[in-house]
């Protein structure tokens, strides 16, 4: 381009091996070896691809299901595996709780607000949230107030009872005393 001369392609049998030097699969030796070893290898790929032609449809079939089922084994399948081995091995077997039906902990009235994850925290954490604290705290106050209640009502009966019917009420007559 710019006064310079682009020099042709090279030709002749240096040219021609060139391919044999990176050709995938064939691996290391002469050139020669590696164009024997390519020769090999593309007389195997001839010969799969014939043995598949000729299969019959229902084996296409089935190999190929194979081939789409070998290509799925992703990580999820590697983790399914795993724990089936450990299944196998007994990894399973004493885990606090087995052979009894687990407890269903989901309240949707949680999950419909979006709270499930924060209540599940501090239930294991030995807290509760704010509302249920204040629903014990209202608890908690309505006994004590109950129970002085009830406590006021006895001293005052027992005070009356003590008195006798003469001191209060005047008898049960209804005038009051001078």
């Amino acid at each position: 381009a710019n006064g310079e001369k682009l020099l042709p392609p090279p030709k002749g049998p240096r040219a021609a091996q060139r391919h044999y030097l990176t050709h995938e699969g064939v691996g290391t030796g002469t050139v020669y070896e590696r164009e024997r070893a390519a020769a090999t290898m593309r007389l195997e790929r001839g010969m799969e691809s014939s043995f598949r032609y000729r299969l019959p449809e229902e084996a296409k079939k089935a190999r190929e299901a194979a081939r789409r089922s070998r290509a799925r084994m992703r990580e999820h399948d590697i983790v399914e595996s795993r724990i089936e081995e450990a299944i196998a091995a007994g990894a399973f077997d004493r885990l606090p709780g087995a052979g009894k039906p687990l407890k269903d902990e989901n309240n949707v009235w949680e999950q419909i607000s979006g709270e499930a994850m924060a209540h599940r925290i501090l239930k294991n954490a030995g807290c509760a949230p704010p509302w249920v604290e204040q629903g014990k705290a209202i608890r908690l106050g309505r006994q004590a107030a109950r129970a002085a209640l009830a406590s006021a009502v006895a001293e005052l009966v027992v005070s009356r009872a003590c008195r006798g019917p003469s001191d209060g009420d005047g008898g049960g007559s209804g005038e009051p005393r001078a």
